[in-house]
């Protein structure tokens, strides 16, 4: 929790990546928790909080925030108040700030902020090893797929493809079946495992055009 050349008050939030990471057996939510490799793959779920007077916060409901040991002690005369960014939003949140701010906010993030990041980076090696574990098959194959660098998310061109939610319409089950097809015979994981690929071939099966028609 830095304060600015400005005065200003901000602090880094981790709870939306505490939610990501509770929830990581969600078919939408396995690719966003295994393409995490780096610090810098936390921004997008490291929340932006500001430090405001309750006069500021407009009587809106000042937000619980769990301080770390080496944070700086919070501002008695003032409340944390969510932005509604995040560190990946940088130019957005940043657009008013002073050159002076930005440094300083950059230099807290490479300096006192790692030890947040390592903790998260912590989190998520466990998670992951934890969605590599036996369990459901969707998760199995949705953790696989991307093992095997084939999940649809790992396309060149998903993110544009997908913006406002993860939702896939028939065309994108069909081509992540397809692309299971293709990938996992040489996982071993499934490629010990006749049943589903017996089901996955006479599945796609189904779905190719009669060639008699």
């Amino acid at each position: 929790m830095p304060q600015l050349p400005s005065g200003r008050k901000v602090a880094i939030d981790p709870a939306p990546l505490a939610t990501l990471l509770g929830a990581a057996r969600q078919a939408a939510n396995i690719h966003k928790v295994m393409a995490i490799k780096t610090a810098r793959d936390l921004y997008p779920y490291m929340a932006v909080i500001y430090f405001v007077s309750k006069v500021e916060n407009d009587k809106q409901e000042a937000k619980e925030l769990n301080y770390r040991s080496d944070s700086l002690p919070a501002p008695t005369d003032m409340v944390p108040k969510a932005t509604g960014y995040c560190l990946s939003d940088w130019r957005e949140f940043t657009s008013d700030w002073s050159e002076k701010d930005k440094v300083a906010m950059r230099e807290f993030l490479e300096g006192r902020a790692t030890a947040l990041f390592d903790t998260g980076m912590a989190a998520v090696v466990k998670t992951q090893a934890e969605l590599h574990e036996p369990s459901s098959f969707l998760t199995k194959a949705l953790v696989g797929t991307w093992d095997a660098g084939v999940h649809p998310a790992q396309e060149e061109g998903w993110a544009e493809s997908n913006l406002g939610g993860t939702q896939w319409d028939d065309y994108d089950v069909l081509a992540a079946l397809g692309l299971l097809h293709w990938g996992l015979p040489s996982d071993p994981t499934f490629s010990s495992n006749w049943e589903v690929m017996a089901r996955l071939k006479t599945f796609l099966g189904l779905c190719e055009p009669d060639s008699r028609t």
